[in-house]
């Protein structure tokens, strides 16, 4: 089956306003100079495939809108075709004054050409007002999914590949810690709580260490496999955040830190980006790849989530934070290679965290768990012992043109042209991926092991080595 972007091509021009939505599809108006190319026909004609892709996704606030969108699109199509007679009638009369000597005749010829247009410019108004709501609702519409996806919730997810051997640390007949009681001071969530909230840290002495090695390697791992780094910006516009589907709202709340302008302007907000795809996306706005295989860039950035979930043992820690580090990977892709490029980046993902001595698993992820621009989701859980389960460390996912059409990035060669595919992935969230490797790695004195690929980076072998006093005591 086609996928509603597959198949977009009449272009539809908002010179002031794109109209963008939130999971609640409430108007959300964002000025822009945004060209939208949507198929109404298309998503009027097969509004019942829609809908059920809409629910299988758990949206059901926007599968409820496709009658509203058959509606407009009917009273669209009824209003334009009232133009027709107008139009023609219009046309007659304008030829029939270019050609008229009379000039009391012609008089009377240009009054009712005006009397037409005022006609004309009334049903074209009325037009244009159907326009912007049908258009609102929908772009509120998710990505088509792929056939693979499983249906129904995160416990349909199906387990397509393993990493490591899981290491069962009770055998070993030692007090297991959690990468608190590891850390210690160097991960501070007290002062932090006291000077910014909770579920924000600071980190210190040798996490930060183990941090900041994380991140170089990471960056390094990825430009072996041919990616370009990129230190993208940490704010962008929310018009463009809306554009790669990320929103300010769900129906669970809020989840994107937005900036309040401080003087009145017309440009749309500012907001903190929850993760580096979305400034790697906007990469390409507005761009053409010619001759385009696939391009691929890996940045790194601050990352920022206002919903940090409920306090407890799932959140625990560095598990869900306001504010981290993550090194993300996204590629531009000709249609044709996007399956391929998927391949890569789960390949690249499970030889990364398998140089680190981790135990993970990678699940296909089900339709209740795709975002808006996704057609497919990959998620990599590692072991982490202090939770005794498994834990999310990345995801990729594959966004075919959803984000392109909404970006106006395309490619163009000497054989086609046309919308990009995008694709996103985790290379490294720093947080998780400090749990995960503290804790599998942990000695009965309270060391941590160093996984050989991190040596050359932090120059030491193991992190918390207790000195000769506390060893005596």
């Amino acid at each position: 089956m086609k996928t509603v972007q597959s198949i977009l091509r009449q272009p539809i021009f908002f010179s002031q306003k794109l109209w963008l939505r939130s999971y609640s599809t409430k108007y959300q108006e964002a000025p822009s100079s945004w060209k939208a190319m949507l198929n109404l026909k298309h998503i009027y004609e097969h509004s019942g495939e829609i809908h059920q892709n809409c629910v299988n996704r758990n949206m059901r606030a926007v599968a409820e809108t496709l009658p509203t969108i058959k509606s407009l699109y009917e009273e669209h199509t009824a209003v334009r075709n009232q133009l027709t007679p107008y139009v023609s009638e219009k046309n007659k009369i304008t030829g029939l004054i270019k050609s008229s000597k009379d000039g009391e005749h012609r008089s009377f010829l240009v009054s009712e050409a005006k009397n037409i247009k005022v006609k004309i410019d009334s049903i074209e108004k009325l037009s244009s007002d159907i326009q912007k709501k049908l258009y609102h609702y929908c772009l509120s519409l998710p990505n088509s999914t792929l056939p693979s996806v499983p249906l129904g919730s995160e416990d349909n997810a199906v387990c397509v590949a393993s990493i490591g051997e899981q290491k069962n640390l009770n055998e070993k007949n030692f007090y297991i810690k959690d990468h608190l009681e590891l850390a210690g001071d160097a991960i501070d969530l007290l002062s932090a709580s006291e000077t910014s909230g909770h579920a924000f840290c600071y980190i210190k002495g040798e996490v930060a260490e183990l941090e900041m090695s994380l991140i170089n390697y990471a960056i390094d791992f990825a430009k072996s496999r041919g990616w370009s780094l990129v230190i993208p910006p940490s704010i962008v516009r929310s018009d463009v955040a809306l554009a790669c589907g990320f929103q300010p709202r769900d129906e669970q709340g809020e989840q994107i830190y937005q900036l309040e302008n401080q003087y009145e302007s017309n440009s749309p907000k500012q907001c903190l980006v929850g993760t580096a795809e979305i400034s790697l996306a906007s990469l390409g706005f507005r761009q053409t790849f010619h001759d385009l295989k696939e391009k691929r860039v890996v940045g790194v950035s601050r990352s920022y989530r206002r919903e940090a979930g409920a306090r407890g043992r799932d959140t625990k820690g560095l598990y869900r934070l306001h504010e981290f580090t993550k090194v993300e990977l996204f590629s531009w892709t000709h249609p044709s290679q996007s399956s391929r490029v998927f391949d890569d980046i789960i390949k690249l993902q499970i030889d990364f965290i398998h140089s680190l001595g981790l135990s993970a698993r990678v699940l296909n992820m089900p339709t209740q768990e795709l975002g808006a621009p996704a057609a497919q989701k990959y998620d990599i859980e590692a072991w982490m012992p202090s939770r005794a389960k498994f834990g999310e460390i990345s995801s990729t996912s594959n966004c075919l043109d959803y984000q392109a059409r909404r970006l106006l990035t395309r490619y163009k060669n000497s054989k086609d042209s046309g919308f990009v595919h995008t694709l996103n992935g985790t290379a490294a969230a720093i947080p998780r991926l400090v749990i995960a490797l503290l804790e599998s790695h942990q000695q009965p004195d309270g060391s941590v092991v160093l996984p050989q690929c991190l040596i050359p980076y932090l120059k030491k072998e193991k992190l918390f080595v207790p000195n000769e006093k506390e060893v005596s005591e």
